[in-house]
C-alpha cells in the first residue's frame, strides 16, 4: 500500500514541475523523481534502519513551480539550484543537530499553520486544473469557473468519495477513490489504456 499510496508522486510531479510550468521536460522530471525517491529510500533504510517510504513533497514542487519559476520569474535551473543548496544547509543542520534545535523554538502554531498553508496551495492548484477556479482578470485574481461541464462536476464526486471513505476510516480510501474515478473518466471518454 505505501508503495502506490507514493507512487501517485510519479504521475502529478511532472504535471507540476514539467513543461508548460517551468520549462523542464516531463521525462526528465519523471526520472528524476524516481530516483531521487529511490535514493532517498535506500539512505533513510541504509543508514537509519527504518522501513519509510521517501519521495518528493509535492508541495515544495508546488512552490518551485508557482512561487519560483512562474510567481518571481525565476528560471528553473536557478530554482533547483536554490534546492540543492538548501538540501546541502539542512544536512549540515541536520548533522550538527542544530535542526533539532531550530525547531523546538518555531511554536507549534507556525508548524500547523505551515501544513495548513501547503494544503491549501495544493487544494487551490487542484481547483484550478478542475476548473473550479479560473483567473478573473481583475482586481479580485480568481472567480468561480463554468459549472457546466460534467468534468468539473465528476471531479467534485470523487473529492466526494474520498473524503466519505476517509471519513469512514475506510482502508485504502485515497486508492479506491483514485481507482473510481479513474475507471469513470475511462469509461466515459472511451481512453482506456493500450
Amino acid at each position: 500500500t505505501s508503495f502506490l499510496t507514493m507512487a501517485y508522486i510519479l504521475l502529478v510531479n511532472p504535471e507540476i514541475l514539467g513543461s508548460p510550468h517551468t520549462g523542464i521536460d516531463r521525462d526528465d522530471v519523471v526520472v528524476g523523481t524516481a530516483l531521487a525517491s529511490a535514493f532517498a529510500c535506500f539512505i533513510v533504510g541504509f543508514f537509519g534502519n527504518l522501513p519509510f517510504g521517501c519521495a518528493p513533497g509535492l508541495g515544495l514542487s508546488a512552490y518551485l513551480s508557482y512561487g519560483l519559476v512562474n510567481g518571481r520569474g525565476i528560471p528553473w535551473e536557478g530554482a533547483l539550484s536554490t534546492c540543492v543548496v538548501t538540501g546541502v544547509l539542512m544536512l549540515l543542520l541536520a548533522i550538527t543537530g542544530l535542526s533539532d534545535l531550530i525547531m523546538s523554538l518555531i511554536p507549534r502554531t507556525i508548524k500547523s499553520a505551515t501544513v495548513v498553508g501547503m494544503g491549501l496551495l495544493l487544494s487551490f492548484i487542484g481547483m484550478q486544473t478542475i476548473d473550479v477556479v479560473v483567473a478573473s482578470g481583475d482586481d479580485s485574481l480568481v472567480k468561480l469557473g463554468p459549472l457546466d461541464h460534467w468534468e468539473v462536476w465528476l471531479s467534485l464526486l470523487g473529492l466526494l468519495l474520498l473524503a466519505t471513505l476517509t471519513y469512514h476510516h475506510i482502508k485504502g480510501a485515497v486508492l479506491i477513490g483514485i481507482f473510481a474515478l479513474t475507471m469513470v473518466i475511462w469509461q466515459s471518454e472511451n481512453s482506456w489504456p493500450e
